[in-house]
């Protein structure tokens, strides 16, 4: 007779907050050292769990520039927590930000592709078949 696994860990991802890229998160481990337990947590291996505190390293490297856009595109949000990321990213003068966005001080901000347009910030064409991959956390 085989001995039960009643210990697993995990891997776990995150996603940014602002761009959803995904990052490698937490190393997970049960600690109900049961064979249901054990399962659940190795079912969590490379799976998306949550939100990063921070934006990723690349964000905060833009940010670190001027001020943060992430563009979306409202059509397709079904959570506005959660928006739907275009792929699109844009950094202008804080100063800039401040007369479009009331709450600077996080140093980014969603934009809708559209507006973003309007505003005269260069916006790829969506319908193209080499858009990039979108995350959103269900």
């Amino acid at each position: 007779m085989g001995k039960e696994q009643n210990l697993e860990f995990a891997l776990a991802k995150e996603a940014c907050p602002a761009c959803g890229a995904l990052v490698d998160g937490p190393i997970l481990m049960n600690t109900q050292l049961t064979k249901d337990e054990a399962e659940k947590t190795k079912n969590l291996h490379g799976k998306v769990i949550g939100y990063l505190k921070d934006p990723c390293d690349s964000c905060q490297d833009l940010m670190s520039k001027g001020f943060l856009l992430i563009g979306v595109i409202e059509e397709k949000t079904d959570d506005e927590k959660n928006p739907w990321r275009s792929g699109h990213q844009w950094v202008i003068n804080p100063n800039a930000a401040k007369d479009l966005f009331p709450d600077t001080s996080k140093g980014v901000a969603f934009i809708d592709i559209k507006a973003a347009k309007q505003i005269g910030l260069p916006v790829k064409d969506l319908d193209n078949k080499q858009s990039n991959e979108n995350t959103n956390l269900q």
